[in-house]
């Protein structure tokens, strides 16, 4: 049967992993805002795999952190400290996430705007095609 402090300790321990993951993930989320523009699609690639390990790593980790926080009523400071640490983190972990929304937003515009300028010079050279439709009729029509 698990004892109060048995319950403490594990929600501590749960809590300073959870810390140590979100960590590892900010500092995946500073790499790819680091990165992202100038890097090719396959370093982003590379590293919006290793995020998206380390969040499939953590969810379950989150989930009985919530389970176990609803158990346990009463709060110490080691666990007061630990949650504002992680609460601190996941703020971390917003803000450089909102900035790499908007990088990624304002690379997609480039993209868009270089594209619709290829298309636009696409279609200038279509008009200086030549036609070839008459070529080798004098020398079929005189065979």
């Amino acid at each position: 049967m698990n004892t109060y402090n048995d319950v403490e300790r594990q929600l501590e321990s749960d809590l300073a992993l959870s810390i140590q993951s979100y960590k590892q993930i900010l500092g995946q989320l500073e790499k790819i805002n680091k990165e992202i523009g100038t890097a090719s699609p396959d370093v982003i690639q590379e590293l919006n795999a290793v995020l998206a390990e380390l969040q499939e790593k953590v969810k379950p980790l989150d989930k009985s952190l919530q389970m176990q926080s609803n158990d346990c009523t009463m709060v110490t400071e080691a666990m007061k400290g630990l949650h504002e640490k992680r609460q601190y983190l996941l703020g971390e972990v917003l803000q450089v996430n909102k900035q790499i929304i908007e990088k990624a937003q304002g690379v997609q515009t480039f993209i868009v705007h270089e594209m619709e300028r290829f298309h636009a010079g696409l279609v200038a050279m279509n008009g200086y095609k030549q036609h070839n439709q008459h070529q080798g009729r004098i020398v079929n029509s005189s065979l």
